[in-house]
């Protein structure tokens, strides 16, 4: 095989290579950009997801604090009518005194 030959098979195989490389890289770069791509789609999610959990922690939180507030209504009621039986029981004990 002449040099000139020689020459020209080796200047075919480096721009193979070069060419190899080229492809590579260009796919090295869309690869990158994907990655970029879904981690600022997975972040995007990740926020949603936190501002979902955020806010059904406030729904349940004023859910829960009506319960509260009911609980404490319905307490406040039934000692008032505790009370009035108290005052009821005492009265008809009292008047039950002066009858004796």
């Amino acid at each position: 095989m002449s040099e000139k030959n020689k020459l020209d098979e080796v200047n075919a195989t480096l721009d193979r290579f070069a060419k190899l490389i080229e492809v590579n890289a260009q796919q090295l770069i869309k690869d990158k950009e994907e990655s970029r791509r879904q981690r600022a789609q997975d972040l995007a999610e990740e926020k949603k997801r936190q501002a979902e959990w955020e806010r059904q922690r406030a729904e349940d939180k004023v859910k829960e604090e009506k319960r509260q507030a009911e609980w404490e209504r319905q307490r406040a009621e039934d000692k008032v009518k505790e009370e009035k039986r108290q005052a009821e029981w005492e009265r008809q004990r009292a008047e039950d005194k002066v009858k004796e």
